[in-house]
């Protein structure tokens, strides 16, 4: 699933909240939270600390990929910071300088819904995932790719089988000789034993 459909999906079971991937004990997250959601991820407390800039859309590219850490022009102008600790420095020196005009896209779209989407109100979900669309891989490459591995998988499995099931015959029909000689070799030491085998008494007596 692409990300602008998940986030499509996630806005039907998530209420839209900016400011998180996700509030816990609350349905409600950002349009990035709704994506993980509808896409079946979950979300786990951190046992370590992770840079301010880095927690609002953090591991996002683990399910969808490395391009979202690619760096784009934003589709806006506006002067609106990122994290909490930017928007208390801008509220106070609201004249500071502009969001640099090349972001990586997971932080152009965590912008875009907090404060377009979800602020402003100038920019609507909709308008928000066409604007991301372009930005998004060619799933049928991906596909076509995936395919092609698990075709390369299935050739060396098959060909693993193969080797397996002729070592095999081969082990079975070496363990049929050997078991073919040791009982020759068996019958041949019980004959010969019977037949140097000392005389009974009967036999000895006149």
């Amino acid at each position: 699933m692409k990300l602008s459909e998940a986030i499509l999906l996630g806005s039907t079971v998530v209420t839209p909240k900016a400011g998180a991937l996700r509030f816990p004990g609350e349905n409600a997250g950002c349009a990035l939270g709704m994506a993980v959601i509808a896409s079946g991820g979950t979300f786990h407390r951190s046992k370590r600390q992770f840079p301010t800039a880095e927690r609002r859309t953090l591991n996002v590219e683990d399910i969808w990929g490395a391009w979202l850490l690619r760096r784009v022009a934003r589709p806006c102008n506006c002067r609106v910071p990122l994290t909490l600790k930017e928007i208390t420095a801008y509220m106070r020196h609201p004249f500071s300088a502009v969001l640099p005009r090349e972001m990586r896209i997971k932080d152009i779209v965590a912008h875009l819904f907090d404060y377009h989407v979800m602020e402003e109100r100038d920019w609507t979900l909709d308008r928000l995932t066409t604007w991301l669309e372009p930005q998004e891989p060619d799933l049928s490459e991906h596909q076509s790719s995936l395919e092609r591995r698990i075709a390369e998988y299935t050739q060396r499995n098959t060909e693993i089988s193969t080797i397996n099931r002729e070592t095999a015959a081969d082990l079975s029909a070496a363990a049929a000789e050997w078991r073919r000689t040791r009982e020759t070799f068996e019958a041949h030491v019980k004959a010969k034993h019977r037949r140097f085998a000392r005389p009974t008494n009967e036999e000895n007596s006149p």
